[in-house]
């Protein structure tokens, strides 16, 4: 009868060093199958990043302007539909996929957004692909998608859904998908900088926008790591060394905590650098709403009688709100009645002498500084004097 080596009852356990260098390669292989399902063709990228300022671009659809901030689109199109586009740029789409639309404010929400295109070898062919957003920069990766590629023309972000404050548009970045860059943007989204003011940064959740997110590299690492273990042990004919498994397990596990304690560091930096020290004021005009408060700050800083009503009118009952709540503990009033499509007005026998009317992207009204007189969409009047004036956007105005 033939004999069968039988498993042996006891394995040496691995060295602490040599399960150590397991979960490194492993995770160096997970790390770089990641960059491999990612990148595109090209080990490298040169240059790496195509910036587009806001200046190559034009507001296709919708109403706008230029600002110091970018480009500014102040309200959409009818069918709530907003164009803005870089129509002169041509790109290499297969060497470019990774596109960010940058703002120079916080965006409003409650919109969608939309990368468009068009290509040169498809002429007349525009095509659309929704951008996974709700605050902050929009970013959207097009390396897999089967209509971008070729020479890509005419890139814009498009707007669905009413405006509740000017969306301001700095520009926009498209990132090589060459396998450095890749590299690069997959450590960049894991341990790059946050802001002081990301609420979400050490969560899970902001992973979904990263190029490659962390939990299944870590994973991935963990299974490879596991898989050698067993293969190792069964080559040999040695029993599953259960400890060495539950090591690269907890080395996971510490790879995750050892990130979120990074970034948890970072936070901390970045708050304690923005907002430690500074007054209430310095501390708002670092935030998100800076521009915002900088406006609500005019008002409230301005040689203007007191004790009396504040008026804020805006079509952005959002963009309104804000400033009122700036404003306090002034007798701050923001008209909040609306019809089914856009606000009703304020009737001018509403107004009493010594109110203060603020009007903020409010669209119809309009101050007559040779009249003095602030004027309805309807051509009603009332007499009243100018405290500030910012072009046709902003006016602070005292009613006689």
């Amino acid at each position: 009868m033939p004999s069968v080596d039988a498993p042996s009852l006891s394995a040496p356990r691995l060295a602490g060093w040599t399960i150590a260098a397991i979960v490194a390669i492993a995770h160096l292989v997970a790390l770089a199958a990641a960059v491999a399902l990612t990148a595109g063709a090209q080990l490298r990228g040169t240059p790496r990043t195509i910036v587009v300022p806001a200046t190559a671009m034009t507001i296709v659809r919708g109403e706008g302007r230029a600002t110091d901030a970018g480009l500014a689109l102040d309200a959409t199109a009818p069918g709530d539909i907003g164009l803005v586009a870089a129509s002169g740029l041509v790109i290499d789409g297969d060497a470019y996929s990774r596109i960010t639309w940058r703002f120079g404010v916080e965006p409003p929400g409650g919109v969608d957004l939309a990368m468009t295109w068009g290509r040169r070898d498809r002429p007349g062919a525009v095509y659309t692909q929704p951008i996974d957003w709700t605050r902050g920069d929009a970013t959207i990766d097009l390396t897999r998608h089967p209509d971008w590629g070729g020479a890509v023309h005419g890139i814009g972000l498009a707007v669905r859904g009413r405006l509740s404050a000017p969306l301001v548009l700095a520009g926009a970045s498209l990132r090589s998908n060459a396998w450095d860059a890749t590299l690069a943007d997959i450590v960049g989204d894991w341990f790059g900088v946050r802001r002081a003011d990301d609420a979400g940064a050490t969560s899970m959740r902001n992973d979904a926008r990263h190029v490659v997110p962390i939990l299944p590299v870590v994973a991935g690492a963990v299974a490879l790591g596991v898989a050698f273990i067993v293969w190792r042990n069964r080559r040999r004919r040695e029993t599953i060394d259960a400890g060495a498994i539950v090591a690269i397990v907890l080395a996971g596990w510490l790879v995750l905590d050892l990130r979120w304690q990074v970034l948890l560091g970072q936070q901390h930096a970045a708050v304690w650098s923005a907002f430690a020290g500074r007054t209430l004021d310095e501390k708002r005009a670092v935030e998100r709403d800076a521009p915002i408060f900088a406006v609500a700050r005019r008002i409230r800083d301005a040689e203007r009688p007191r004790g009396g009503r504040v008026l804020v009118l805006s079509d952005s009952e959002a963009l309104a709100t804000r400033v009122a709540w700036f404003l306090y503990p002034d007798n701050v009033w923001v008209d909040r009645r609306h019809s089914s499509s856009v606000p009703l007005p304020l009737p001018p026998d509403a107004l009493r002498r010594g109110d203060q009317v603020v009007l903020l992207l409010k669209r119809g009204f309009a101050w007559d500084p040779a009249g003095g007189r602030l004027v309805w969409p309807d051509g009603r009047s009332r007499e009243a004097r100018a405290i500030l004036v910012d072009g046709p956007g902003f006016a602070l105005l005292e009613i006689r």
